[in-house]
């Protein structure tokens, strides 16, 4: 079986140069092109305590995050967001002090045990797209609570920014006051549309005012900070259910569409790699070798099309953290209460198989939109987490030839065979097939013609 990979002629050659290295990068689920790529709908719905432990995990990666705001030059978008952290996993004892006091001050604020109370009586679930306004409603809590404690251990930078958000809580203050008494007299189904409607004013609030405030514009990390944490907390929230992974798309077939190669090949102008396959029993094989071991064989896996997504119980699959933490961080509260959710004896066999099936559907499904590509992809989990790492190079051998775009320039054409014809001589290879795609009028899609280029 023959498989085929679209790339851009700066991939092959030049930013990445893929082509000489016979490498393959293995991206983030984070990194593909699809929002919804590798998503699953968490549901959140639970007791006082894992509601209260939920906030406690969002302020504490807050603070963590907050820090690279405060480094001059620091740039946010690069921050490699700490999802996993816990509080008993503080590294210092004066961080353990400064985060009790954050904590302490936090919920102390009768708005944030409004929110609390409210989430913990519902009697429906909320998506994570309806916790995104209640995360907006209580970023400027958490970075009040944050940047007070920083000032009163010497530790903040100079600015207005405290008194900033002594502004903006008042207006949360005066929407949370207001928003929970109406929302609690309105069934569960009405109420989420409220919910929506609480995320668009809070959106047109913040950017009416970051867009007129001085301090936020003297500090475009800054504002980033205030404006996205609560979406990339969000973003990254699953990776507590399941650890990251990584992945490379291929297609089955040949791509005849035009938008594929629009979208895939830049425009025409890069190619198409097309891998011959070892066939092992009845899935088909790719084999790779890491560049610092031995022969590492990847399978393919085939990419399902559906209309809707698998659905997961936050509370109940937080499984990247062992029982011990589990119990320790989320299901114990401030007093030493315990949740619902406390677990008693290990969990079951038959209960992690599930957890972990259902992940390898994860890492395989997509919208119905995407069915046209056919799709196969090779996949690896949250060990090869550094990009070094998730970089393998391919055999020479498994590349069976190269489909040289429309647009695909004369001498992006003449680098890629003289690339070829330097391989094929250092492995003795006397075949390679290239191939130029043309859009047949006829056909009404793209087809390959084989051209005889001397080896």
């Amino acid at each position: 079986m023959e498989m085929y990979r679209l790339r851009s002629a700066e991939r092959l050659l030049r930013e990445y140069a893929e082509l000489e290295p016979q490498s393959i990068f293995l991206a983030s689920s984070d990194e593909f092109n699809d929002p919804l790529e590798g998503n699953y709908s968490l549901k959140f719905q639970g007791d006082t305590v894992v509601w209260h432990n939920l906030f406690k995990h969002f302020l504490l990666c807050m603070d963590l995050s907050f820090t690279i705001v405060m480094v001059p030059d620091g740039d946010i978008e690069k921050l490699n967001f700490p999802i996993h952290v816990t509080e008993s996993g503080l590294k210092t004892d004066l961080h353990k002090q400064r985060f009790s006091k954050i904590k302490t001050r936090f919920f102390d604020h009768k708005e944030i045990k409004l929110l609390i109370g409210y989430l913990s009586s519902r009697t429906t679930p909320l998506t994570k797209e309806l916790l995104f306004p209640i995360f907006s409603l209580i970023t400027d809590f958490a970075l009040e609570s944050i940047t007070f404690s920083l000032d009163e251990f010497k530790m903040l930078p100079p600015g207005n920014l405290p008194n900033l958000l002594q502004m903006t809580m008042k207006t949360k203050k005066e929407m949370i006051r207001s928003f929970i008494p109406a929302i609690k007299k309105l069934e569960e189904p009405l109420s989420n549309l409220v919910i929506n409607e609480l995320g668009r004013t809070i959106h047109e609030t913040q950017l009416n005012m970051y867009s007129s405030s001085e301090t936020i514009a003297d500090s475009r990390n800054l504002g980033n900070f205030i404006f996205n944490f609560p979406e990339r907390y969000l973003q990254n929230i699953q990776h507590l259910v399941y650890h990251n992974w990584f992945a490379a798309s291929f297609m089955g077939c040949f791509p005849e569409r035009m938008d594929l190669w629009s979208h895939y090949a830049d425009s025409h102008k890069g190619a198409c790699l097309i891998f011959r396959t070892k066939s092992n029993s009845t899935e088909e094989n790719f084999t790779l070798e890491f560049e610092r071991g031995p022969n590492h064989q990847l399978n393919f896996e085939k990419v399902e099309y559906i209309n809707s997504k698998i659905e997961i119980d936050f509370f109940k699959q937080i499984w990247t953290l062992n029982v011990k933490n589990l119990n320790t961080e989320w299901y114990t509260g401030l007093n030493g209460e315990k949740s619902k959710l406390w677990i008693e004896n290990p969990i079951k066999e038959e209960e992690r198989k599930l957890h972990w099936n259902i992940f390898s559907k994860i890492k395989t499904q997509k919208t119905i939109d995407w069915r046209q590509e056919a799709e196969y992809r090779i996949c690896i989990d949250a060990s090869f987490g550094d990009p070094p790492l998730r970089t393998f190079k391919y055999e020479f051998e498994s590349l069976e030839g190269i489909v040289f775009g429309i647009n695909t320039s004369l001498n992006d054409k003449i680098s890629i065979i003289n690339i070829v014809r330097e391989k094929c001589r250092v492995a003795n290879r006397e075949k390679f097939s290239f191939y130029q795609a043309r859009y047949c009028h006829s056909e009404e899609k793209i087809v390959k013609d084989k051209l005889n280029i001397h080896l």
